[in-house]
């Protein structure tokens, strides 16, 4: 099914910038054509490139009203604290 591998390629992190309630439902959108493979921040220009070679469009820059893609963030925490 081309839903499953495009969320294949989609980062996981359940963000919904894209505006979908997470990785699968804007996996789905995008196979049905309801979305654009340039709304993931946190793919990124990779990701964008990989969904392109796969459903073989030309890539796209990504769509900054979804948000802007940054380094990974890390999150200490101090138990002590």
């Amino acid at each position: 099914m081309l839903a499953q591998r495009i969320n294949a390629l989609l980062p996981q992190t359940q963000c919904r910038q894209c505006g979908y309630a997470g990785c699968r439902p804007y996996a789905e959108a995008i196979s049905s054509g309801a979305a654009d493979i340039n709304r993931c921040p946190p793919g990124g220009n990779e990701v964008i490139a990989e969904l392109a070679g796969l459903l073989q469009r030309p890539p796209l820059p990504l769509d900054t009203r979804y948000g802007v893609t940054q380094a990974p963030a890390v999150a200490l925490i101090d138990e002590a604290w």
